[in-house]
């Protein structure tokens, strides 16, 4: 496979071994963007989503994965599909009734603190 013109297993090893260094030399806020989102585990979080969720990208489902070879074909899912279809097994109406009690009592429990008495 090839990505930047070399033979790399993913994009993430194209983009450290390669587009990094030329990166760096560039001021474009989308460059800048990228080495931001690298140089702060960007790569490790799609990693982790892309093996847990067996999924690619956030907000459309694109033409590789960023971390896993092209051996394990195109992706079929969003993560964030993905992580919300995970999420929906969870009863939502008991974790927004639960969220609600407990807003409930801080805005009980700092009424006297603003009281004065």
């Amino acid at each position: 496979m090839k990505f930047g013109g070399g033979d790399f297993p993913t994009f993430k090893a194209c983009y450290e071994k390669k587009l990094k260094d030329q990166m760096t030399s560039s001021s474009s806020d989308k460059w800048n963007n990228l080495r931001a989102f690298a140089d702060n585990g960007g790569f490790n979080f799609l990693s982790k989503m892309e093996e847990s969720y067996n999924c690619a990208s956030l907000c459309s489902v694109p033409l590789f994965y960023m971390t896993k070879g092209l051996e394990n074909g195109r992706p079929t899912r969003d993560c964030l599909t993905a992580v919300a279809e995970d999420l929906g097994e969870t009863p939502a109406g008991y974790v927004t009734l639960l969220a609600g009690l407990l807003i409930l009592v801080s805005l009980i429990g700092a009424c006297p603190l603003c009281g004065g008495s």
